[in-house]
C-alpha cells in the first residue's frame, strides 16, 4: 500500500512539474495577446509576411472606396471556439497588419479567451485594455457582440494617436 501511496505522489509531482513548463512557455510566446491558433503572428508585420505565414486568408474587396485606406482579409478556422479571423492591413506602401477581429462562438467563449489573453479590463470604464508590447507601440483591445478587437496603434495607420 505504501507503494502505491508514493507512486500516487510521484505522478503528482510530476504532474505539477508538467503545468508548471506549459504555463512558462505561454509566458514565453512572442505575443500573449494572440491566441495560440495565431503561431507568431505578431503586429508590423508586413500584408506578405502576415499571407506567408496565414496561406487561407481571403482578401474582402469592396464596391466603392469607403474603406480605401486599408487592406482587409477574412481567415475561416473553426478552432478554438474562434469561427473566423479579420486582418487589416494599412494601405501604404509596407501595407502594415495593425488590426484583428476575432469572431467566437458566442460571447462566453470570447470572454474566456480575453480573460485568459488579456486579464481584467484596465481602462477608466472597465471596458477595454491598453496593453504594451515588446515592439514599443500600444495595442488597444475591446469587446464587441461575439468579437474581440485588437488594434495596434502603429505610426500612420488609423489607430495612431
Amino acid at each position: 500500500m505504501k507503494k502505491l501511496i508514493i507512486f500516487g505522489m510521484l505522478l503528482l509531482a510530476l504532474g505539477a512539474c508538467r503545468n508548471k513548463k506549459e504555463l512558462t512557455n505561454n509566458n514565453e510566446r512572442i505575443n500573449r495577446y494572440f491566441p495560440e491558433i495565431l503561431g507568431d503572428l505578431v503586429f508590423n508585420l508586413s500584408m506578405e509576411e502576415v499571407i506567408a505565414k496565414r496561406p487561407n486568408l481571403a482578401p474582402v474587396n469592396y464596391v466603392n472606396d469607403a474603406f480605401n485606406f486599408r487592406k482587409e482579409f477574412v481567415e475561416e478556422v473553426n478552432e478554438a471556439g474562434i469561427t473566423k479571423i479579420i486582418y487589416y492591413f494599412d494601405s501604404d506602401e509596407q501595407k502594415p497588419f495593425y488590426e484583428i477581429i476575432l469572431i467566437y462562438e458566442n460571447e462566453k467563449k470570447r470572454d474566456a479567451d480575453a480573460a485568459r489573453l488579456l486579464g481584467q479590463p484596465n481602462t477608466e470604464n472597465n471596458t477595454e485594455w491598453i496593453i504594451g508590447s515588446r515592439q514599443d507601440y500600444k495595442i488597444k483591445a475591446w469587446k464587441f457582440e461575439n468579437k474581440l478587437v485588437l488594434a495596434a496603434q502603429l505610426k500612420g495607420t488609423e489607430w495612431e494617436e
